[in-house]
């Protein structure tokens, strides 16, 4: 059977894949800080602990399954990093950092995304597979690309994480597809070869070398 006509289904990461932050959190807090005359070796203990708490926090802490949840562990996140600041703060500081840095509303879609998903909406089902927090679900609608995809699993919601196999399952439930029918991209190499041993065509997608557009020559795409 031709290659082309074998798969019906593409599943794709979300951070790394479709979209992605130019600058990481740390550097986007560590901006903010510096602008108010915080002390560098300061802000870098700060943001120390504040990676030591959510270490501990995600490990530890409850499953964060809702934004309510998110948000309570946020919260704690960035009280960490101002009390390790020692500095008297307000309410509204710490919301500021919460809603200035947050990655939802600093993603950007890679630029040959948009074009890659107008050509295979229709000739494929796509879908999303992503180990994210509930707020994950936000940048869809703020990238205004929700509409292209038939089934978005996102880990946070359903309890599983990659590279598990129940929540690739999970996704090809969704749609009542086969993996056999199934292509699944991501830029995690461990979470392309998970995907494979239930039976998806994997495709791990190195950007230093490659963008999606090119990546999908490899099943005439």
């Amino acid at each position: 059977m031709d290659r082309q006509c074998r798969y019906n289904t593409i599943f794709f990461d979300a951070g790394g894949v479709l979209f992605d932050t130019k600058i990481h959190r740390n550097e986007r807090i560590r901006n903010i800080l510096r602008a108010r005359d915080f002390q560098e070796a300061d802000i870098k203990k700060a943001l120390s602990e504040g990676d030591e708490f959510s270490k501990i926090y995600l490990k530890t802490g409850p499953w964060l399954d809702n934004w309510e949840k998110e948000e309570v562990y946020w919260d704690k996140y960035y009280e960490t990093i101002l009390n390790a600041l020692g500095t008297d703060y307000n309410y509204s500081f710490k919301k500021e950092l919460l809603y200035q840095t947050h990655y939802a509303s600093h993603c950007e879609l890679f630029n040959e995304v948009k074009d890659v998903l107008e050509n295979l909406y229709g000739p494929y089902k796509l879908a999303v597979i992503s180990n994210a927090f509930p707020s994950m679900d936000w940048v869809f609608d703020l990238l205004d690309i929700r509409r292209y995809f038939k089934s978005i699993t996102i880990s946070s919601f359903v309890g599983i994480s990659k590279p598990e196999a129940g929540i690739y399952k999970f996704g090809l439930n969704s749609l009542g597809v086969k993996p056999e029918e199934c292509v699944f991209i991501d830029d995690k190499d461990i979470n392309v070869k998970a995907a494979g041993k239930i039976g998806f065509k994997g495709l791990y997608l190195d950007r230093k070398k490659e963008d999606l557009q090119a990546l999908l020559k490899q099943i005439g795409a």
